[in-house]
């Protein structure tokens, strides 16, 4: 996860557009805001999704998601039960803005 994390950091600026959406880093304070953007309906952006990441000995650890580009809006903080979701999704979003970034 780490090796992905610190080549995302790297290459991935403010916003960059690939294939259907955006794909944005933005250091927030401690914390990174690492999302997919899709056009909305009314000129917004929907998130699908958006994690927050915090890294912890310099390990990035997803501690938040937010999704509002499915059929239902899921948002949740990491804890014991969803830990290994928040860790799937976050590993999905990372290869999927790799493997796009390499196909460009």
């Amino acid at each position: 996860m780490n090796k992905n994390w610190q080549a995302i950091k790297q290459q991935l600026t403010e916003k960059e557009w690939l294939t259907n959406g955006y794909y944005r880093l933005r250091k927030q304070g401690e914390y990174y805001e690492f999302a997919f953007l899709q056009p909305g309906p009314c000129g917004d952006f929907m998130y699908h999704p958006q994690i927050t990441v915090q890294e912890i000995a310099n390990e990035p650890v997803p501690i938040k998601c937010f999704d509002n580009g499915g059929s239902s809006v899921q948002s949740f903080v990491r804890d014991e039960s969803n830990q290994q979701q928040l860790n799937e999704i976050f590993e999905q979003l990372m290869q999927t803005y790799l493997e796009e970034k390499i196909g460009k």
